[in-house]
């Protein structure tokens, strides 16, 4: 049956790999399930990633080039998840595993068997600190498929932090609208934050395949949000 009335939630897997979440279209997806939704008046569906992830070993050449690709295709992923309203996300898996079926390994993983942690949970642990709920106030700013994404959400201490990345190939430089007089910009992982100075309302920022998140803040302030953080 069309009829969607029944569900209390949607379930989708949206794998991508190799390709990135922007090739990969997650994006316009989301945008195209709405709208089904709308026709069949059950917008108010909530939408859960019940399973996903970018493994670094997998079969028939499906991996991404490495962990610092993982990590920024997850959260990648995620800002683009919560900036469209998914409610929930949930990472295929924790740790590695070998797959019964054909006995071949999968390294979907955020912790090794060593108990070290790959770059994207640590990527994640910094998007949390910044970003507790990014379902909070979200809002698109750009979204271009093969260049710049940039989102704003309500994050840590009811600051707007924008979220920005650059999904094609190298480094490009953006200027963003800035509101606050002082704006510190934290890396993927969560290094120590980068004074960036505001002119007439506009900060120029360097953007690459990692996330990058402004905030408007004191170097001080951010720091401390930190603090503690391994």
């Amino acid at each position: 049956s069309s009829d969607l009335s029944c569900y209390d939630a949607i379930g989708l897997h949206p794998y991508t790999m190799p390709l990135s979440p922007e090739e990969g279209g997650v994006a316009k997806g989301l945008e195209l399930l709405k709208s089904v939704t709308k026709e069949q008046k059950s917008e108010d569906k909530q939408i859960w990633y019940t399973e996903v992830g970018y493994p670094i070993e997998y079969p028939r050449n499906k991996q991404v080039r490495d962990e610092r690709q993982q990590a920024c295709f997850t959260i990648r992923l995620y800002g683009i998840a919560a900036a469209h309203g998914v409610t929930q996300l949930q990472n295929m898996y924790l740790e590695d595993i070998i797959y019964r079926q054909d006995n071949t390994k999968r390294s979907f993983g955020f912790l090794l068997e060593s108990g070290k942690r790959r770059e994207q949970a640590t990527a994640l642990q910094t998007m949390i600190r910044l970003l507790p709920d990014p379902r909070k106030s979200a809002r698109i700013i750009e979204e271009n498929e093969k260049g710049i994404c940039a989102y704003q959400f309500k994050g840590a201490n009811g600051w707007p932090i924008i979220m920005a990345w650059n999904a094609g190939d190298g480094k490009i430089d953006h200027e963003f609208d800035f509101k606050g007089r002082k704006a510190v910009l934290v890396s993927m992982l969560g290094k120590e934050g980068q004074t960036l100075e505001v002119k007439k309302g506009k900060v120029q920022v360097s953007l690459s395949e990692a996330p990058v998140y402004l905030v408007p803040a004191s170097k001080t302030t951010v720091d401390k949000l930190f603090e503690g953080t391994k």
